[in-house]
């Protein structure tokens, strides 16, 4: 960004200065126009002064004197000396002009490569920030600060010694929810303070400032996977009820409560599940199982749950496949 001011201010200058040239220039012009008219009017005398004195034989003196005003000039003209300086003077400042016209032609690449370059930088700083779960935080010689989740989830790298900043002295994880959040927002900080008290020394685990971007990496990989569960509970709570006869669900701690009913078929019943993280991933357990109306078992909804195979969407996956295996 500064070399972008920086040939921005020198585009602002030679642009002066080429004006300034160009006045210098014109004015010059006009000098030498005059100094042009004045010649070959001198000219224009002596071509008669010539043919008299060729006729007459009598004005030596005269030519003499003639000869030297053109070469010293007079008060009221200037010599052919100063002309010609002047026309020297004129060519070098048309010559300094090519050259700065040339530069700026130069310099306005560089401006437009820069410019490319900066734009390039910032789509790939933003496609970054899109694949990456955390950003920088606040930051000092002593402290380094990177948060995840929209802010509410900060890592942060304490350091004993300034001066020996690869070897941190603490390392601590702390969540921010709110008393506002949504059931499902507080469930996914309630994993992510398990994760952080269930770790073993971080410091012991990642020791020097080379291992930051490993812990980067393998937090940012339990909060997306926690965040990915929040947007799962999200998205149930819209459409669960219309696609999975979903009649209530909801996060308490880490269990999640579903109720499941069917007036067609003439079932109700809730299951719930407690969620935990194993491995960067969480995972299902049946907590427990009521059945209000009609003859569904827990055994149907172990072995259904069992069946599924752990991986992406997996609460949503398991409540569909309750809702599609169940008798109907």
């Amino acid at each position: 960004t500064s070399k972008v001011l920086s040939h921005e201010m020198k585009e602002a200058l030679y642009s002066d200065l080429v004006q300034a040239n160009q006045a210098e220039q014109q004015s010059l012009r006009a000098t030498t126009e005059k100094a042009d008219e004045m010649i070959r009017s001198l000219d224009g005398c002596i071509c008669e002064l010539e043919a008299a004195a060729r006729a007459e034989d009598e004005m030596p003196v005269f030519f003499l004197e003639l000869a030297q005003v053109v070469e010293k000039g007079s008060e009221d003209s200037p010599s052919l000396k100063s002309l010609q300086q002047e026309n020297h003077s004129l060519v070098r400042w048309h010559r300094q002009i090519s050259e700065l016209e040339a530069q700026m032609t130069e310099n306005s690449k560089k401006l437009r490569r820069l410019k490319a370059e900066a734009e390039n930088l910032e789509n790939h700083i933003t496609a970054m920030h899109m694949l990456s779960e955390w950003r920088s935080g606040d930051a000092s010689d002593s402290c380094a600060v990177y948060t995840f989740l929209y802010d509410t989830f900060h890592l942060q790298l304490a350091y004993e010694d300034p001066s020996e900043i690869n070897v941190p002295h603490l390392l601590k994880l702390c969540c921010f929810g709110t008393e506002k959040s949504q059931d499902y927002a507080h469930m996914v900080h309630r994993l992510l303070s398990q994760y952080t008290q269930g770790e073993p020394d971080w410091v012991k685990t990642y020791p020097t400032d080379r291992h930051v971007p490993k812990l980067l990496l393998d937090v940012g990989l339990v909060v997306g996977r926690c965040r990915l569960l929040g947007e799962e509970l999200r998205l149930l709570k819209m459409w669960g009820g219309l696609r999975l006869d979903i009649l209530h669900i909801s996060c308490v701690d880490t269990l999640v409560h579903s109720v499941f009913s069917s007036l067609k078929n003439f079932k109700k019943f809730e299951v719930v599940f407690s969620v935990s993280l194993s491995d960067h991933h969480y995972v299902l357990h049946l907590h427990s199982f009521k059945n209000m109306i009609g003859d569904t078992t827990l055994q149907q909804v172990e072995d259904i749950v069992a069946s599924v195979t752990p991986g992406k969407n997996l609460l949503t996956k398991t409540l569909k496949k309750i809702y599609e295996n169940l008798p109907q």
